[in-house]
């Protein structure tokens, strides 16, 4: 685990991996939380977390579920890939005001089959269901979680198609 400086350097230096989840309940509406650290502080946003250097992606999928909701993968019926997306910010954690923040996350939509025990962590001050629809409509909802609910996003990775493969 990085100290606090070291982090600072990577954060200002470089861009960061993390998992974004999209938790969906039997009635098909989404998990949001609200944000209490920076970046996106004060916005609601799906619960996530980043990739810890060496880190096998299955077990820092397992630890973000367990260490911001109290979940196992084990709670959900279907877990499936949605998406690579590009997030960029212009605040960062460290509120330092000469650098932003810029994630490649990876989408994963989680679904839930029946009522559970949601433990949100520190950085969340509260949680709620919304549909869809709420989530596309409420500016109080970041833009990087709203885009999850576009058809067409602007910051999703998408391979474009070419005539020539260059190699």
């Amino acid at each position: 685990m990085l100290n606090r400086n070291d982090f600072k350097d990577v954060v200002k230096n470089t861009n960061l991996l993390a998992f974004d989840l999209i938790i969906r309940n039997y009635k098909n509406e989404v998990l949001i939380a609200k944000r209490n650290n920076s970046p996106a502080k004060g916005f609601w946003f799906v619960p996530g977390g980043r990739v810890f250097k060496n880190e096998n992606l299955n077990d820092a999928f397992a630890r973000i579920l367990k260490s911001e909701l109290g979940l196992l993968q084990e709670s959900f019926k279907s877990i499936k890939a949605i998406g690579l997306y590009n997030h960029i910010y212009k605040d960062n954690a460290f509120e330092d005001e000469t650098f932003n923040t810029h994630y490649i996350v990876y989408a994963i939509e989680c679904i839930l089959d029946k009522e559970v025990n949601i433990l949100i962590d520190s950085q969340h001050s509260e949680y709620q269901f919304f549909t869809e629809s709420q989530i596309r409509k409420n500016d109080d909802v970041h833009l990087y979680t709203r885009s999850y609910f576009l058809n067409t996003p602007a910051n999703i990775f998408e391979i474009k198609k070419s005539k020539k493969l260059v190699v």
